[in-house]
């Protein structure tokens, strides 16, 4: 409960309470960070199959991979991926994104027919990423590499047990067949990363992962979970304060901080910290009954952040951004045109 101060008719100060939420409302433009996988193309279409979940990240383009001098002639470009679970996308590498209210006439969601050869997959962890192009007239929100947690942020803000995470994926129960409905669910930040076993019937498959209390269910393995380390009276929960939108006239992957082409971080968001990405889940965790019936604990195990930068950054992908800056660069030269046009 709240005070708050108010007064009578003689102008004479007096209190009353209010029940404060505890718990912020998020920005609706969140849920545009996700995806939806299905093994084949013709069940994306028809919305079939459980499937699994993913989200869109960006990776700033930079580096040797720009002829001139090293420097991206346009600060705001970012190369796009879909990131989801490595077992997901190993049979269900077909990604499905919503298009924006104002395209339906060519439909409600756009396929990209993926197949397993055009992921690419982490050796020691449970993830993938797969380069994905940005089109206009898509609901797409990516979350930027700035805004990953890293073992540095997490120790300069003090992320850790109690922290509120919500994540953002695909229930299974009502996930869309028109259109892709994620949904959010919410939870806190139970154990630091530590080694543990999804599935009590394979206790050699482990990795050292979070655990947090968010009650998943199949369908939401690859989902974001995003952690709000911040008192909830600190906390702004507008998503462009935070996250990446793209410019819908570009024709390129050029992204917005804010509403200003390349401007940084909001400064709130600077000051206060947060929120970041948490990491991605990857099971519910299991434990059996005592009539040996496996059953939901109600924690899952999220796969730190810092490894999906581990994988963005490889060799690979950054041999694939250099091709594409310079392609891009090249396609510049020959046509006369800036970046922006």
């Amino acid at each position: 409960m709240v005070a708050f101060t108010k007064y009578n008719n003689l102008g004479e100060p007096f209190a009353v309470y209010r029940e404060e939420p505890l718990v912020p409302r998020i920005d609706d433009r969140f849920l545009d960070c996700s995806i939806y996988l299905y093994p084949k193309e013709e069940r994306a279409g028809r919305g079939e199959s459980a499937g699994g979940s993913g989200f869109l990240a960006a990776i700033p383009g930079f580096g040797p991979g720009w002829m001139l001098g090293g420097k991206c002639p346009q600060e705001d470009f970012y190369h796009s991926y879909a990131v989801s679970n490595a077992h997901v996308a190993e049979k269900h590498p077909v990604v499905r994104l919503n298009r924006d209210d104002s395209s339906t006439a060519n439909g409600h969601f756009t396929i990209f027919p993926f197949t397993r050869d055009d992921w690419t997959f982490s050796d020691e962890y449970d993830i993938a990423v797969a380069p994905i192009d940005y089109k206009e007239g898509h609901r797409y929100l990516f979350i930027p590499e700035e805004r990953f947690l890293t073992p540095e942020i997490a120790a300069r803000h003090d992320v850790g047990i109690g922290d509120e995470v919500f994540m953002i994926g695909r229930f299974i129960n009502h996930e869309g067949r028109q259109r892709n409905n994620p949904s959010v669910r919410w939870g806190h930040v139970a154990m630091m990363p530590v080694e543990v076993p999804d599935d009590v019937d394979q206790p050699k498959k482990i990795e050292k992962d979070f655990v947090v209390e968010t009650h998943s269910i199949a369908g939401y393995s690859g989902s974001p979970v995003i952690v709000r380390p911040l008192p909830a009276h600190k906390l702004l929960s507008h998503v462009s304060d935070y996250l990446y939108v793209p410019v819908v006239e570009a024709n390129t992957n050029v992204l917005l901080s804010g509403s200003t082409p390349g401007s940084p971080v909001h400064p709130v968001a600077a000051r206060f910290g947060g929120p970041w990405l948490l990491g991605i889940e990857r099971a519910f965790i299991h434990y059996k009954t005592e009539q040996s019936i496996k059953a939901n604990t109600g924690m899952s195990a999220v796969v730190p952040a810092w490894h999906i930068l581990d994988l963005l950054n490889t060799d690979k992908l950054k041999m694939q951004r250099r091709a594409e800056q310079e392609r891009l660069l090249k396609s510049i030269e020959r046509e006369g045109t800036t970046l922006t046009e």
